[in-house]
């Protein structure tokens, strides 16, 4: 009898403890994305205000890695296109933002 109850909360533990880690692995993922989007906006907000004080200099591709970043990002790539003649603005411009960022386990 004692045998058989030391198993099963052998058992319950180890499914307990299985949770717990698979939590921990999905919350550390959760923020490491977190942090690339945060890194992104600041991407796109750079390119903005590159833009709009008319600093922004070929070439169209800028790409950042800042030591002040969090050590899941790798960088920001900043991709700027050029206007379109698409209809109703013709002086549009797209400003692609990517972050590159790495989640490990």
């Amino acid at each position: 009898m004692v045998l058989a109850t030391i198993m099963i909360v052998i058992i319950l533990a180890n499914i307990v403890l299985s949770i717990v880690l698979s939590q921990t692995r999905l919350t550390h993922h959760q923020v490491s994305r977190i942090q690339a989007y945060y890194a992104g906006l600041a991407g796109m907000n750079y390119a903005l205000e590159q833009l709009r004080t008319g600093n922004w200099t070929a070439p169209l591709v800028y790409s950042l890695s800042d030591s002040s970043f969090p050590h899941t990002i790798r960088g920001v790539t900043i991709v700027l296109d050029p206007p379109r003649n698409a209809p109703p603005c013709n002086s549009t411009a797209c400003i692609n933002v990517t972050v590159d960022y790495n989640f490990t386990q």
